[in-house]
């Protein structure tokens, strides 16, 4: 999800084949035009609206994932 000069990242992770995971990590643009990343921490209106409208379609890449580890 990009938004202004950062945008939020949303991972699906799994490791030693285990249920995957939605990680959400927000990313920033830098003074020295690098990307920056931190933790999603609190989440604008925007950034929940964001989410509800296509948590759906990130659970279903989650069971889609799980199905082939």
């Amino acid at each position: 999800m990009k938004q202004g000069e950062g945008s939020l990242l949303f991972s699906l992770m799994s490791y030693s084949s285990n249920e995957p995971k939605l990680q959400i990590t927000r990313t920033f643009d830098k003074k020295d035009g690098s990307t920056g990343y931190s933790k999603a921490g609190r989440l604008s209106k925007d950034e929940i609206k964001f989410f509800l409208e296509h948590g759906k379609e990130m659970l279903e890449m989650i069971n889609k994932t799980h199905e082939v580890v």
